[in-house]
């Protein structure tokens, strides 16, 4: 893996850190592919070039996407999603007691902040589910005396309180992780710019052997490239939340 270096440098790209080696990678695969028409345009790109540029790729990944802070974060949002999901029988039991107050309350489920609570934890929404948590907090603090005649307790108070305390600290720790991991990507920014460069001349290259060919020009389009990495995320993160319902 590559050293930090001492200075950093301006961004030469347009897209995420973390997109740049996915990107990278396609073009890897279509250049290897496409090995002999490079190697018949120019002695430059011969097995050494390509070697170089997979070896850029691997040290980006191992600084972007580190195998270790990938399996923190996983960790921590697991744990955030489980704190979330453990408040179904807490709202279900409030709901119960806001339906038995009726006109006492004046105000329905949905002033106390319930069904959005539901919604944001069902899209795993760790900010929406604290925004919620407070106003929820907030209205039972309010109507106490109705809720607890009604047999509502401090003690189911708490696990709502408690939820929020958790995710507050939950979301601070991945804050931090992010935080440290944008500050090494910076210092290592001439890593990514060197990468990022050899990337755009195989690409620059690859667009003048294959510009009869459009399907292989496409592959050495970089916006198209970055186009295609960006419709995978999406799809990994509803895949995701599909699988977390």
């Amino acid at each position: 893996m590559a050293k930090l270096a001492e200075n950093s440098e301006r961004r030469a790209y347009k897209c995420k850190d973390e997109e740049l080696p996915v990107i990278c990678s396609f073009v890897s695969h279509s250049v290897n592919r496409d090995k002999e028409e490079f190697a018949s345009y120019s002695p430059k790109f011969n097995d050494t070039y390509f070697s170089e540029f997979n070896t850029k790729i691997t040290d980006v990944i191992n600084i972007v996407i580190p195998t270790t802070e990938t399996t923190e974060m996983k960790i921590i949002t697991d744990r955030m999603h489980t704190t979330m999901h453990s408040l179904s029988q807490p709202i279900d039991h409030l709901n119960g007691y806001i339906e038995m107050a009726g006109s006492e309350l004046h105000i329905t489920a949905s002033d106390f902040g319930i069904p959005a609570l539901r919604e944001r934890i069902k899209a795993g929404d760790a900010e929406g589910v604290m925004k919620n948590l407070r106003l929820l907090a907030a209205s039972v603090k309010k109507y106490n005396a109705v809720l607890n005649k009604l047999g509502f307790t401090l003690n189911q108070l708490q696990k709502f309180e408690t939820a929020h305390k958790d995710i507050s600290i939950d979301r601070q720790e991945q804050y931090k992780i992010l935080e440290g991991r944008k500050a090494i990507v910076q210092t290592n920014r001439n890593l990514f710019n060197a990468l990022y460069y050899q990337m755009k001349e195989i690409c620059n290259i690859g667009k003048i052997i294959f510009k009869l060919d459009p399907i292989k020009m496409s592959e050495y389009t970089f916006e198209k490239l970055k186009h295609k990495v960006g419709n995978t995320s999406r799809s990994s993160k509803t895949s995701e939340l599909s699988n977390d319902n």
